[in-house]
């Protein structure tokens, strides 16, 4: 049994045994119903239960099906499409990751009342106060939202700049929200930003005006624990804010302490007499409900006992088991997060709800899950009696149960793949299933737009396909990240989204027509998941990170508008080697040619549609002149450590995270290089040793673009290769795709390769090699190999010659 096993019934089982704010009725107004995060609620709700209705989200028609992997599938990047939830008032207000959204809906009839749309993921739970909802965006905003019109009241922008980055293959901001928005006493709290070292910060606004009232950053002034990295749901007391820290996003967690009339940090919060048992260790986000000093896991509950270390006024817990049942194939709460760890080593608690339990007057209510490695994972709800666990109702449904919440009489559970359910005890009207509809009128009545995006992507299959020397790519098979710049109503962006698998980043220069392609995309289903919008005013820095994009378009002289302006921008943004710009429609090639001749930009090719009525240019990005790279594990074939680029200059700030995640205590691994703007990496599977790979990553965005199995060996790099060294094989594999280009044998019979460097250049390979000869004498030899050909250019010792160096 590991650490994390063994300590987790002492620890956090028990976070707080009391809660000041049980008071919501038949509400669930924030997340785990109150702020003390119990997950009890005083609503009755009359068993047995039916199926009242099922909300299918437009993001549900794209969510993968998740087969239960706990080691994997508890990552951000699997749970964007499940929906937050709370009730108030006779409605259920969701929030999405997915298309970054916050939708309410009328809780007897599933019908959708409004949505607001936000700038990017919202992650957290909305808050219901007054009212009024308060949402975190990772845009880098919090938002103040009228509950019954959907109307913003106030925005209030976090980010102390305009910088966005790639949060787990997202774009955000470099400051998003990812807190929940706590209100008490009629002050909103909640905290911004991902990396101390960026800046990260904890507000309070008056939660009516949205007016600041403090700020606290000075905790990223400091390398002790008290850096925060603000994400996940906020705990209170009556005096103090406990502000959940996690610089992985979905590590376990410690909790820094703030004075909720100052913002100062309190690091004698401990000492408290109203705070959070097992405050100041680290724990995992509490699990289960609590309710009259009981805790509840849904299989199991327990009496729990609070002491006070006479010395340190810390509170400690005794803990009681009072029954235990069991749920053949279905895993609970506790299960799902017992030292589970996930894939490469991290041991993870990023959903806090993987099992959701919760307590509803004088029942309790939890969700466990079923593993299915070919269909995909089930859920089944179950009602217990909590004096004996005595099972009083269940039903199963055919997703994985993300989240449990009580309101008005009734249940009401989110699945993880983008729906919700509804049961009460009483359902005359009969089971109703609501689909949100897909709705894209105003983004194609343009017909001139889906004209451009076919000829646009045609001349962008025409580079990826290596010109005319082979057959043109399939447009639907491009994937990347595209610029849209001077766009106007939005529709290119959508055409090319609706043809390729491209992620598309819409500028407007208009805010409001911004707003309004935000409304259009978020109706179509593709807003956030597929296209981005933003609003830069015209000659301003688009705050991307530099060299992100593959492709970079115009939508305004489509119909013969001005032709970009902010070339300075055009060319920072550019991929190296792979990005293309590609810009044209009804123009006149003069004042195009024009154009080109002022961009200081070389390489430019023409391209006219097959009617002649629209024409085109495109460029393709050559190689970032003294941009170096990391060809081998230290550096380079000399061993320098050295990366020798000359580009990159302070000051710095994190372009990308997420994948490819570490692997700790793997032999035999090479370590990570780049080449060709491709980060490639090796991993083994921290449960399953026998399972290893190599994958490339694009070094600008942190997008997977490919994996090979069965293949943790020596690796190096040079441009145009990868190459891998096996026993009885060198293999070279292109960067971008991972397909193999060439193989090369050892230069005589029953030799192995031994070790191997590359040129600079990429055009030699200087390799050693071993075996044994016919008469069973060890022999040797170093040589240098033409990579284009696989021809010896030259070669010292071998078989019957002097030994030459050898591992």
């Amino acid at each position: 049994m590991n650490k994390v096993q063994f300590i987790y019934p002492f620890v956090f089982l028990f976070f707080f045994v009391v809660s000041p704010f049980l008071s919501f009725g038949e509400d669930w107004p924030t997340y785990r119903h109150d702020f003390s995060r119990t997950a009890a609620t005083n609503d009755q709700i009359d068993l047995p239960l039916q199926r009242v209705w099922e909300y299918s989200s437009r993001q549900s028609r794209n969510a993968p099906r998740q087969k239960g992997e706990l080691h994997i599938e508890v990552t951000p990047e699997f749970n964007r499409y499940a929906l937050a939830l709370i009730a108030a008032q006779g409605s259920v207000f969701f929030t999405s990751a997915s298309d970054g959204r916050v939708g309410c809906l009328n809780a007897e009839t599933g019908e959708l009342i409004w949505e607001f749309v936000t700038g990017s993921a919202v992650g957290r739970s909305a808050t219901y106060s007054d009212g009024k909802v308060y949402i975190g965006s990772d845009d880098g905003n919090a938002y103040c939202i009228d509950a019954k019109s959907g109307d913003l009241i106030w925005k209030y922008k976090a980010a102390p700049a305009d910088r966005w980055m790639f949060s787990f293959g997202q774009m955000t901001s470099a400051w998003p929200v990812r807190t929940d928005v706590v209100v008490n006493d009629g002050i909103a709290y909640f905290g911004a930003g991902v990396f101390p070292h960026d800046g990260t910060f904890v507000y309070a606004l008056d939660a009516k005006t949205g007016k600041k009232i403090w700020r606290n950053g000075t905790h990223c002034e400091t390398l002790n624990r008290w850096s925060l990295a603000p994400v996940g749901y906020i705990y209170t007391t009556q005096s103090n804010l406990y502000m959940p820290m996690d610089f992985k996003q979905f590590h376990w967690a410690v909790f820094n302490s703030y004075k909720k009339s100052t913002g100062q940090i309190d690091p004698w919060a401990g000492t408290d007499s109203d705070n959070p048992v097992g405050y100041g260790d680290p724990f995992y986000p509490i699990i289960g409900a609590l309710h009259n000093n009981h805790r509840y896991h849904g299989n199991e509950a327990f009496l729990a006992e609070i002491t006070v270390d006479e010395k340190t006024k810390k509170k400690q817990t005794k803990t009681e088991r009072l029954w235990q049942v069991k749920t053949p194939e279905f895993q609970t709460d506790i299960h799902s997060v017992s030292g589970v760890p996930v894939m490469r080593g991290t041991v993870t608690r990023y959903d806090p709800d993987m099992c959701s339990v919760i307590y509803a007057g004088g029942v309790v209510f939890n969700a466990a899950l079923k593993t299915d490695m070919e269909k995909g994972a089930t859920g089944k709800i179950f009602a217990r009696d909590p004096s004996d666990g005595k099972e009083l109702w269940t039903t199963e449904i055919p997703e994985w149960p993300n989240q449990l919440i009580a309101a008005g009489g009734r249940l009401f559970v989110s699945t993880r793949d983008g729906r919700i359910h509804a049961y009460a005890n009483n359902n005359s009207s009969g089971f109703k299933k609501i689909e949100e509809p897909i709705i894209s009128d105003s983004l194609t009545s343009d017909p001139m737009a889906s004209v451009a995006a076919d000829e646009i992507l045609k001349v962008a299959a025409f580079y990826h396909s290596e010109g005319e020397k082979t057959k043109a790519q399939d447009p639907a098979n491009l994937v990347g990240e595209a610029l849209v710049l001077d766009c106007e109503s939005g529709s290119l962006a959508y055409a090319i989204s609706q043809k390729t698998k491209l992620r598309l980043y819409a500028v407007f220069d208009d805010e409001k027509r911004a707003e309004k392609a935000r409304a259009a995309y978020n109706e179509a289903g593709v807003h956030i998941s597929r296209i981005t919008v933003l609003h830069v005013k015209e000659k301003d820095k688009v705050p991307y990170p530099s060299r992100f994009a593959d492709f970079i378009f115009s939508e305004r002289i489509l119909n013969g508008g001005e032709m970009p302006v902010n070339i300075a921008e055009i060319k920072r943004l550019q991929k190296p080697l792979r990005g293309l710009i590609i810009v044209g429609g009804k123009q006149d090639p003069e004042s195009m040619q024009e154009w080109i001749a002022g961009t200081g930009i070389q390489g430019w090719k023409s391209f006219n549609s097959p009617d002649a009525k629209m024409h085109w240019i495109g460029q393709e990005a050559p190689r970032l002149a003294g941009g170096g790279g990391w060809t081998h594990g230290y550096g380079d074939a000399g061993n320098t450590m050295c990366s020798h680029d000359s580009v990159l200059k302070a000051p710095l700030g994190v372009a990308w995270y997420g994948p490819p995640y570490s692997s700790r205590g793997a032999k035999g691994i090479s370590p990570p290089i780049i080449v060709d703007g491709v980060l490639v990496c090796q991993f083994q599977d921290y449960i399953f040793k026998e399972k290893t790979y190599t994958e490339g990553y694009d070094q600008y965005t942190g997008r997977r673009l490919w994996r090979r199995e069965k293949s943790m060996t020596d690796t190096i790099a040079a441009p145009g290769g990868v190459f891998q060294r096996f026993l009885e094989v060198l293999v070279q594999i292109d960067p971008w795709t991972g397909k193999e280009i060439r193989r090369y044998l050892p230069p005589f019979k029953n030799g192995q390769w031994s070790g191997m460097a590359a040129d600079s250049d990429g055009k030699t390979l200087y390799l050693s090699s071993n075996g044994k000869d016919v008469n069973e004498k060890d022999w040797s030899c170093v040589l240098g190999l033409d990579t284009a050909t696989g021809k010896v250019l030259w070669i010292l010792g071998g078989p019957g010659k002097e030994k030459q160096w050898s591992r």
